[in-house]
């Protein structure tokens, strides 16, 4: 009991509600009892005042609406239509991550999405798609969904078709599926064994098997190895008291080893590199993107962090399909007071060694869990249409990919001139 209460605690700490239903914006799954919970009002309560003593101290700096701080004034988008407050304002005065006051307006518009660029993909009217990802031949997607009912299972639908088929069916949460290299298996999260373990299923669907059963700890998020052989994922519950990155051989579960520090691990397509989110401090929301790679020995590269920002968060980090680019996620004053609901983040792509970005998306909405397709498509979770449910868009990145190719240090954030009246 004490270390479910404590894997409450630190789910809470991050939990925000996608399409009905609780999912940390971080990745990890929340308990719905935890928000509530003495011990996580406690904990929330004490990180509120070191946040206000932090900005009082000077540590914490403005944020402005829109505007991601990562070290250089080249990024600073330049929208028309987007008022942004600059000045000094206490963090009680703020909205949900990054929305000054009222007045603030946001451009509807996203750089990239000029000429009907984005495209929607599901049309789930209550609940709510999210974790979606393309198979390699570009032909398959899967994902998960609230739409029959509050807990999530698996689906899948041949990209182009409005079509779905529903793989799972179990009272419980089914999330995060991932395919294997060859398309023939999925991964996926689920707690229908009391907590949050690792299941191997055929892609048609059928019987999952477990793949990770520890009863002390949650284990969640699996991504595959290139040759498929192998898989990362992260786990929490064990004496660190940190989320840690786990690898397991496929074949053979009862082969692990631990490699780091970390939550959603993402190994590359084409090589021994693992892209993952790691907090500045342990603890608190402020996450940057961090990557390491499995030597030929099997040892473990030092950990390299390859963005961080000043006044936001950088989280759920996607490679794309040729290894050379990484999509993720800002959020703006992560540690807000609205814990339950993320209102407004953004994508932005950067190369794979960290040394150009650029904006995909900007508007009132949130933008969240970008992945790529086989086309060099971004899929992306988001309300974007006005509806109440979460559904999985598609765009093109090709303007930011150009902005974010390796050596690109001078980049302006994309931009679109929107009318403002």
């Amino acid at each position: 009991m004490k270390r479910r209460t404590t894997i409450a605690a630190f789910l809470a700490a991050t939990t925000a509600l996608i399409a009905g239903c609780s999912q940390s914006y971080n990745g990890t799954l929340g308990l719905s009892d935890s928000l509530t919970s003495p011990k996580s009002v406690r904990d929330y309560q004490s990180m509120k005042k070191e946040q206000a003593s932090r900005l009082n101290s000077g540590r914490i700096t403005q944020k402005r609406a829109g505007r991601v701080d990562f070290g250089d004034s080249t990024i600073a988008p330049t929208d028309r239509g987007i008022i942004y407050n600059t000045s000094s304002a206490g963090l009680d005065t703020l909205g949900m991550f990054g929305n000054t006051s009222p007045q603030d307006v946001y451009s509807p518009v996203s750089p990239m999405d000029a000429g009907g660029n984005a495209s929607k993909i599901t049309n789930t009217e209550e609940g709510g798609d999210f974790d979606p990802e393309i198979n390699r031949s570009g032909l398959w997607m899967v994902y998960s969904s609230t739409k029959h009912r509050q807990t999530a299972d698996i689906y899948k639908k041949q990209v182009g078709s409005s079509a779905i088929i529903q793989l799972t069916n179990d009272p419980a949460e089914d999330r995060m599926p991932t395919f294997s290299p060859d398309g023939k298996l999925i991964a996926f999260s689920s707690n229908r064994g009391g907590n949050w373990d690792i299941y191997l299923m055929d892609s048609s669907g059928g019987p999952a098997r477990q793949l990770t059963n520890t009863s002390d700890r949650d284990e969640i998020h699996p991504s595959f190895s290139p040759d498929g052989s192998q898989m990362v994922y992260c786990t929490y519950g064990g004496p660190s008291g940190q989320m840690e990155m786990v690898i397991i051989d496929v074949e053979n579960p009862a082969v692990k080893r631990f490699i780091g520090y970390g939550t959603l691990p993402v190994w590359s397509p084409n090589s021994n590199r693992i892209a993952y989110q790691r907090a500045r401090e342990r603890g608190t929301r402020w996450y940057s993107i961090w990557s390491v790679d499995i030597l030929e020995n099997g040892n473990v590269s030092s950990p390299m962090e390859l963005i961080s920002a000043a006044n936001a968060a950088a989280i759920t980090p996607n490679w794309s399909p040729d290894g050379k680019y990484i999509v993720f996620c800002t959020v703006i004053d992560p540690e807000s007071d609205d814990i339950q609901r993320m209102t407004k983040t953004d994508v932005w792509v950067m190369s794979a060694d960290g040394s150009g970005k650029a904006r995909v998306t900007s508007g009132p909405y949130a933008y969240q869990q970008p992945t790529w397709s086989a086309d060099g498509s971004i899929l992306f979770v988001s309300d974007r249409a006005g509806e109440n449910a979460k559904n999985i868009w598609s765009l093109r990145p090709d303007r930011a990919l150009r902005l974010a190719s390796p050596g690109n240090n001078n980049l302006q954030a994309p931009s679109v001139m929107v009318p403002t009246n």
